[in-house]
């Protein structure tokens, strides 16, 4: 079980996309459904489709999801640090076309 539940007040999720969002909600929706959940989500919208594409096919995010629309597509690296930027303790990065198992996130807080 996850070792020090103050932590999770600094634990976000951070994931950028370029067009790539049913793959996004999937990952998303692996990682909010596990053991333990971040307190964001950040997710950069490299593409500026997102909120379209939600509205369209009537997706959910994460209650705690904040999108992020740069001016075009800044690209992983630059996506990351806006994410890193935010100054929580702890900050897991991943790509749109990961999937977590349920207990991933927990297994890395542990690790910290």
């Amino acid at each position: 079980m996850y070792k020090d539940e103050s932590i999770r007040q600094e634990l976000i999720f951070a994931v950028p996309t370029l067009n790539r969002y049913e793959a996004l909600v999937n990952l998303l929706n692996s990682v909010d459904t596990g053991t333990i959940k971040a307190d964001a989500y950040c997710i950069i919208d490299n593409g500026g489709k997102l909120k379209d594409e939600i509205s369209k096919n009537g997706w959910k995010l994460p209650a705690r999801s904040e999108i992020i629309e740069p001016d075009g597509n800044i690209g992983v690296a630059a996506s990351w640090n806006l994410a890193l930027g935010k100054g929580a303790k702890y900050t897991v990065l991943a790509g749109d076309d990961c999937i977590f198992e349920p207990d991933t996130l927990e297994k890395l807080m542990d690790a910290a």
